[in-house]
């Protein structure tokens, strides 16, 4: 039976992953375990049960693939904020956009292997979005504008103004 999972972080630096106990007549959380590694407030977080595994980013400049059975992760540095993050969807590649307007993406099997860095918006890049398929990244800015840009060579393919 697959377990239903929340995750939440704190401005801390942990990620905090609840079992949700639904019996029909009632909701109930226990907590299952708390993650520490950050150090600084992080900004994003996204779940996958499946993989058993949770993507954090945050302001200590990084981003952190949690396996949340083993409580151990792995650190993907940037060269700023990291304020929001995704997994692209075949779980290879993770995406991140920073405060100094870049979207980045890292080969999730591999530390050290920045795949793409993209000077993408004028100001803060705060927050992503992958296609179902992986191909396609959307990105918002504090320049007001929504971004779709193709994640396999970093192309821009459209700027949308009035977000």
């Amino acid at each position: 039976e697959e377990e239903s999972l929340v995750a939440a972080t704190t401005v801390e630096g942990s990620l905090v992953i609840w079992n949700l106990e639904d019996d029909s007549s009632s909701i109930a959380f226990q907590e299952r375990a708390e993650m520490l590694g950050h150090e600084g407030k992080v900004t994003g977080c996204k779940l996958r049960t499946e993989m058993h595994t949770a993507l954090t980013s945050s302001e200590d400049f990084t981003l952190k693939v949690w396996d949340i059975r083993r409580g151990i992760y792995k650190s993907f540095e940037a060269q700023d904020e990291v304020l929001d993050c995704c997994f692209i969807p075949n779980g290879t590649r993770l995406l991140g956009v920073c405060k100094d307007g870049k979207i980045v993406v890292w080969d999730a099997r591999r530390e050290d292997r920045l795949l793409l860095s993209i000077d993408a918006h004028d100001g803060w890049a705060t927050c992503c979005d992958v296609t179902e398929d992986g191909l396609y990244g959307l990105t918002g800015g504090s320049d007001k504008l929504a971004k779709v840009w193709d994640l396999r060579g970093g192309k821009l393919i459209q700027a949308l103004s009035g977000h």
